[in-house]
């Protein structure tokens, strides 16, 4: 995601031609720029197979798309979900964040795991382009150049998908 991105990816920034912020902040857990923390806690609090299934809904645009990514979810143990989202919990005040090096930040009008205008408020003074979808929005691109190229081939104006 943005936020880990940021961390994990910073030094090779000189490698990347482009770096774009996709459905994310890089205040991962806040009130106004990320993921409420009341939401993002009881998330935490709450992890079960039952409320994974209910944040894959809501990553989903819609019925067709949650179709298609349950065939491929991730299988991954509730215990090791658990521990990522206390990991990031954590680290959510700690420690200095590296240089926002992102070129580019696409937002997906209908994101509701980030809420939209959260992004927007934290990435004041970028260009942004928006599109039409959820916060999983790989299923509407038939490529990953073509997700890529989106703000170049749309002028960063909002696009549907």
């Amino acid at each position: 995601g943005v936020y880990h991105g940021i961390i994990n990816l910073s030094q090779l920034r000189s490698s990347f031609i482009k770096c774009i912020a996709l459905n994310g902040t890089i205040s991962f857990v806040h009130d106004n720029l990320g993921i409420p923390e009341n939401v993002f806690r009881g998330t935490l609090e709450n992890v079960t197979e039952a409320s994974l299934v209910k944040f894959y809904r809501r990553m989903c645009a819609d019925r067709d798309v949650l179709s298609r990514f349950m065939e491929n979810r991730p299988l991954r143990k509730i215990s090791e979900v658990k521990k990522e989202l206390e990991c990031i919990y954590k680290r959510r005040n700690g420690g200095s964040t590296p240089e926002v090096f992102y070129t580019d930040v696409i937002i997906s009008t209908n994101d509701r795991i980030f809420p939209p205008a959260h992004q927007h408020s934290s990435w004041q003074g970028n260009d942004i382009t928006t599109i039409a979808t959820g916060h999983f929005p790989f299923y509407n691109f038939a490529t990953w150049e073509d997700l890529v190229e989106v703000g170049e081939r749309d002028g960063h104006h909002r696009i549907n998908c």
